[in-house]
């Protein structure tokens, strides 16, 4: 399993201090660490800390619950392949979306995401566009931008392009549209 520099680590706490653990491996093609859901809605205590030590320190096979689900991809289009893997500074709201597409209507969507993709690259905030094939289930494909800031996502959340995006894949979806936010945490 790859290290802490190929993870995606977030801790959420409320005003309670209640956690939230996800750690994500993008080395190893997108793991979720099942251990960490036993910590929704904890308090932060030694064990949830130790866990997170443990991720971060690079085991997150060690705190797997189940065998690693394995889902590799690739890059969608040229520009995502060609963009660095880095995260970019500027960021401040990472979007993360997953579609399971029917597999007939897999080029229509496809046509879709390059629109869709095209779009918000010019939109203003935006500082990273990426889709992601998965090898195994080319039907399957996962999204992830980066925004400056949450309002300026939301107005392109709003804009022409993305409604007809969800307008023209709403009807294809193999499961339901599942669109994450995530802020940086420094």
């Amino acid at each position: 399993m790859g290290g802490a520099s190929t993870s995606l680590v977030a801790v959420l706490a409320g005003p309670d201090q209640l956690v939230a653990i996800l750690a994500f491996d993008f080395g190893e093609g997108g793991v979720l660490c099942g251990e960490c859901a036993r910590f929704a809605g904890r308090r932060v205590d030694a064990e949830a800390i130790a866990l997170l030590r443990r991720i971060l320190g690079g085991d997150l096979r060690g705190a797997l619950t189940a065998p690693p689900d394995r889902r590799r991809n690739r890059g969608f289009d040229e520009v995502a392949v060609a963009a660095d893997a880095k995260a970019d500074v500027r960021a401040n709201v990472y979007v993360v979306a997953h579609l399971d597409i029917g597999v007939p209507d897999r080029a229509r969507t496809e046509a879709a995401l390059r629109q869709l993709a095209a779009a918000a690259r010019q939109s203003a905030g935006n500082v990273r566009f990426d889709i992601w094939q998965q090898t195994d289930r080319a039907n399957h494909f996962n999204v992830i931008s980066g925004w400056i800031s949450e309002s300026q996502f939301y107005a392109f959340a709003a804009s022409h392009a993305a409604r007809d995006f969800r307008q023209t894949v709403g009807p294809l979806l193999g499961s339901p549209y599942d669109e994450r936010l995530y802020r940086r945490v420094d």
